[in-house]
């Protein structure tokens, strides 16, 4: 809005044509354009992306005033280099090569790839590591669009090469460094033999500033980064001492600072009445305000943005050009609060009546078969939706109300921000070592020391059962365990009756005969059942009548049998 009112009014009289590398561009943009805007506002932004090996020849041919990219330096403009990022190969976790330090690029020869466009840096450098390797790549997959690259690099397509600067860990995916280390390098660029203006190097320190500010790139010392960081340094300087009193007792305010924008939905209505009812007098008789304290707050606007928003035309208050646009933006603004004050309404009713339940894995059955019925013959107009997922998902689910309650189970009685109530609780024990090792494997579990793995059954991956038993097992035994099994707990009790292989399971849920060949651990590993929400959220009658369901019904879950 306020970028198209200044364009209107003809208020920009210099204009920086910035470029950045594509999709990534909005993001640095966005950081960094409300302080320069702030800074110098007769001077406008644009913003335009372009791959690293393009940028060179915009700016050549007087298109591109300042750039910022990845790859190798041009003699055709100046090029600063700012900083270092190192490049990383992303491999499914299922890899062979997943769990190796740092990895030889020979060594995906077999590998299927998926890569980034031919114009992307990245591209350019990965056919000049596969030359150097000595093979052909087998491509998968490629892209210019690096948001799909990355959403195919997670489903597991091939393996990568990816910028550590652009890397979130995740589950899925492995990223390793290769061998030996490879380097990008981050500069910025300017047209060859230009002199930056005072905007320009304050825009070029912004960006270096921002960029450095991850920890991911390594900055490359030099007296041009430092000089254009000092530019913003010292403008940072300037507005606390702007913020001080003078010896004379006066502000001093610092030149070029525009006034902040801070306008509240209030105001964005009385501006929209103006215009719905061509009248001052009108408008402030439709919000119960005199004309002259309308007027005032009218005046008030229009200092802000610099610029006039109506004109009289017969005695009528007609909207300028800049002033249409500030009206239909401020109605964009008005319609998406209430669209989220509606969306946040129908969480705190209960999603529009229901009531979503996220559980652990295995529970959801005998809620669907028993507690469901229960809770429909109490609340048929509610729905109950209940879904199967990991204990972590639960709790961000819970942290961010896309769910109301969580069931799952912990070690842990306690989680730092949800209110947990433990419903069930037993103890996690060592079981079925073999009769012959059965000593052994006591003495070294109450003795707190690693024993050598033998085959191992674990639950489903992304249960809460498996996390702990994954945990437990990583720190008892001296070298990764072979894993034999791995299934869901009803069928891992079976076999732990069985005395199949060893496991950490629930002592109460244990046969008889497995509970004979279990071991507790000197430090006694609680294992409860717990039922979490968020404390903030203010919760339905029927979701309070919900958890009581719950807990009445699972209290004896870990009873044999149950």
């Amino acid at each position: 809005m306020q970028q198209t009112i200044r364009a209107l009014t003809d208020s920009n009289h210099i204009r920086i044509r910035l470029a950045t590398a594509p999709n990534r561009g909005a993001i640095i943009y966005s950081r960094i354009y409300n302080e320069f805007s702030r800074r110098y506002p007769n001077v406008s932004l644009s913003l335009t992306e372009l791959y690293a090996s393009e940028q060179a020849g915009a700016i050549a041919r007087g298109q591109i005033d300042i750039a910022i990219g990845s790859g190798t330096s041009s003699d055709k403009i100046t090029d600063i280099p700012i900083a270092y990022e190192e490049l990383l190969v992303s491999l499914p976790i299922s890899h062979p090569l997943s769990n190796v330090e740092q990895i030889r690029l020979a060594d995906l020869s077999d590998t299927p790839f998926v890569l980034q466009g031919k114009n992307h840096s990245i591209r350019i450098l990965a056919e000049e590591l596969f030359k150097e390797a000595g093979f052909n790549p087998v491509i998968a997959f490629e892209s210019n669009d690096v948001i799909l690259i990355d959403s195919m690099l997670h489903q597991a397509v091939g393996a990568g090469l990816v910028s550590h600067a652009h890397v979130f860990p995740c589950r899925e995916l492995a990223y390793r460094p290769l061998d030996p280390p490879v380097n990008q390098t981050l500069h910025i660029r300017y047209p060859l033999g230009h002199t930056l203006t005072e905007p320009e190097r304050y825009l070029a320190g912004l960006l270096i500033r921002e960029r450095l500010s991850d920890s991911r790139y390594s900055a490359i010392p030099s007296s041009e980064v430092t000089d254009l960081l000092n530019c913003v340094n010292a403008d940072s300087d300037s507005t606390s001492i702007a913020n001080s009193p003078a010896s004379d007792g006066t502000t001093i305010t610092p030149p070029h600072v525009a006034p902040e924008i801070n306008l509240n939905t209030q105001l964005l209505q009385y501006i929209i009445a103006i215009v719905d009812e061509k009248s001052l007098t009108r408008a402030a008789e439709k919000f119960y305000l005199t004309q002259p304290m309308l007027s005032r707050y009218l005046r008030n606007v229009e200092s802000k943005l610099c610029t006039q928003l109506f004109t009289r035309v017969h005695n009528r208050l007609m909207p300028t050009n800049a002033g249409k646009v500030f009206v239909n933006s401020s109605r964009n603004i008005l319609q998406f609060v209430m669209d989220m004050e509606t969306h946040l309404h129908s969480y705190r009713i209960g999603h529009g009546g229901g009531i979503y339940l996220q559980c652990d894995f295995g529970l959801a059955k005998y809620i669907e078969e028993q507690i469901k019925r229960q809770f429909h013959d109490l609340f048929p107009d509610v729905k109950l939706f209940v879904s199967e997922t990991s204990r972590h998902d639960i709790e961000e689910s819970l942290q961010n109300a896309s769910a109301d309650f969580g069931l799952y189970f912990s070690c842990s009685p306690k989680h730092p921000v949800l209110e947990c109530q433990i419903i069930a609780k037993s103890e996690l024990v060592y079981c079925n070592p073999t009769q012959a090792s059965m000593t052994k494997a006591q003495d070294a579990i109450l003795l707190n020391r690693s024993i050598s793995p033998g085959q191992v059954m674990l639950c489903q991956k992304g249960s809460s059962l498996r996390e702990e038993q994954v945990r437990i097992f990583t720190d008892l035994y001296e070298s990764p365990a072979e894993i034999t099994c791995e299934a869901n707990i009803s069928i891992l009790l079976h076999l732990a009756a069985e005395g199949i292989a060893d496991s950490v399971l629930p002592v109460d849920q244990l046969s008889s005969e497995a509970a004979k060949r279990s071991i507790p651990f000197k430090q006694p590993q609680e294992y409860h059942l717990m039922l979490s929400h968020h404390p903030s959220r203010a919760l339905p009658p029927s979701a309070k009548k919900l958890a009581q369901l719950l807990n009445k019904n699972l209290q004896t879950y870990f009873i044999k049998g149950k």
